[in-house]
């Protein structure tokens, strides 16, 4: 059977892509072939390899697009390409509500049996969005086999009332491999010392660096820190469109020495074991697959309200209200300076398996049981 995964987004190593390949990893491929699909460009060159190690592609069109217009490139290379092309199942995987109804639209027009569409992102409600979802209702409803959401409330920001109402989605928890994540002494010192943090208090962020992550408001909280921790510094693993701007206020704060930036990576894993606390400060979420990571790394994890309580999946997540400032926030991550680090995730706790729809033979069912311990 030949998938198609389309993301509205660049291919880099966010949580959608992140989502993917753990599935990927451990389904029958000899049942099921993924291909990727993206109208942009793929950053990630580890998931390009282990596809096409699998049998399948990673079709880009190294497009890059940061005005208004990437939406109507989006639909009219997405068409191009299914017109041509034929797949069994067609998964759409995006934060965006134009780009699930619209790839839904065109897949179900292009001779796609079975279309599945999967809200990775949570956004901020407003007039905008609720006529843009308005908008979107009746593409979604007259296109659309199957919905799936990384939560609730990712599911409510995106998909048709009526299918909110009536529960005709699905919450598929976004699972990791614990193993991966599970903390390591000897990884910690490799990493603090490759990263020339050894004495360092360490804090951590992983993420795009778009608005919804507020990684801004980690300077500030750094900059309050640094006033009674001399020896303090912040890692930030990602990339986006706000990175110049980040880099701005580095250099207007003088933090180029307690900044580390890492951009897209394909070792999260590792790096994690060198931070101290792990800060987590969205504006939304759809779930908060790195939050999920860092309490499967061991490590105590500050997040915003805005991160959805499915993500709270150890004692180690803590939460606090954005409202309280950079200072408030400040003194909370040093009350856990001195703290034991945790070792982590438990792999001989209770598994629970997780599960992605695909229609196979015109039924619905369940395919790819993969690892997840939640």
């Amino acid at each position: 059977m030949k998938i198609l995964q389309i993301f509205g987004e660049p291919i880099a190593n966010g949580g959608e892509e992140s989502f993917v390949m753990n599935m990927y990893e451990c389904i029958d491929k000899k049942r099921l072939q993924f291909d990727l699909f993206t109208p942009y460009y793929c950053e990630n060159v580890n998931t390009k390899k282990k596809i096409e190690s699998y049998g399948g592609k990673v079709i880009v069109r190294n497009k890059r697009f940061n005005s208004k217009l990437r939406k109507l490139y989006f639909m009219r290379e997405l068409k191009k390409f299914l017109d041509t092309n034929k797949y069994d199942v067609v998964h759409i995987n995006s934060g965006s509500t134009i780009m699930l109804a619209s790839g839904a639209r065109i897949a179900k027009k292009s001779g796609v049996k079975k279309v599945i569409v999967h809200s990775h992102c949570a956004s901020k409600i407003n007039m905008k969005t609720k006529i843009l979802k308005k908008f979107c209702e009746i593409l979604f409803i007259h296109n659309t086999d199957e919905y799936l959401a990384c939560s609730s409330i990712a599911a409510e920001c995106k998909f048709p009332k009526s299918i909110c109402e009536q529960k005709e989605y699905k919450v598929i928890k976004n699972g990791i491999q614990l193993k991966k994540f599970q903390y390591s002494e000897e990884t910690r010192n490799e990493y603090r010392k490759l990263l020339k943090c050894e004495k360092s208090f360490v804090m951590g962020n992983v993420g795009r660096m778009g608005f919804e992550k507020n990684q801004m408001f980690l300077l500030d909280i750094l900059e309050e820190i640094l006033k009674t921790e001399i020896d303090a510094k912040l890692i930030i693993v990602g990339n986006g469109e706000l990175k110049e701007r980040i880099d701005e206020k580095i250099k207007e704060k003088g933090l180029e020495n307690n900044v580390i930036l890492l951009s897209d990576r394909s070792d999260v894993n590792k790096i994690l074991q060198a931070m101290d606390i792990f800060v987590f400060p969205s504006l939304y979420e759809g779930l908060g697959i790195a939050a999920i990571e860092s309490q499967a790394a061991g490590l105590h994890t500050i997040c915003s309200e805005n991160i959805p309580d499915e993500a709270k999946v150890t004692d180690l997540l803590e939460k606090i209200e954005l409202n309280k400032g950079a200072v408030e926030w400040a003194k909370e991550i040093l009350k856990h300076k001195e703290a034991k680090r945790n070792e982590g995730a438990d792999n001989s706790a209770p598994s629970q398996g997780v599960t992605i729809c695909v229609p196979v033979k015109g039924n619905r069912t369940t395919s790819g049981l993969f690892c997840a311990h939640f």
